[in-house]
């Protein structure tokens, strides 16, 4: 169970990273201006959210060793951008326009 709530806290804090990432990338590119600026204002802080969670989850679950929470953050990353990737061709075929 601890496994359970370790890989669903993950998938969740890592889906709202990709998402973040994914909308704001648009925003960033090489010219430099104040768009570029009110979306790193915006995304950073989110990311550093996201970063202290992760910090707490591991610390939380101790009765997991380091190497299975490792090999869990990444499944837990890969089952969020897999997710992530449904949710598009879903939407896509409801809609016909991209959602991200």
């Amino acid at each position: 169970m601890n496994n359970l709530t370790f890989i669903l806290y993950h998938f969740v804090l890592f889906s709202i990273a990709l998402v973040t990432n994914v909308f704001f990338d648009r925003y960033l590119g090489p010219p430099l201006d104040f768009d570029d600026l009110i979306a790193s204002v915006v995304a950073i802080p989110i990311f550093i959210v996201v970063a202290l969670l992760i910090g707490k989850l591991y610390k939380q679950h101790k009765s997991i060793t380091l190497k299975s929470k490792v090999l869990l953050s990444i499944l837990s990353f890969i089952m969020a951008a897999i997710f992530l990737i449904v949710l598009e061709n879903i939407w896509f075929e409801i809609t016909g326009n991209m959602l991200f």
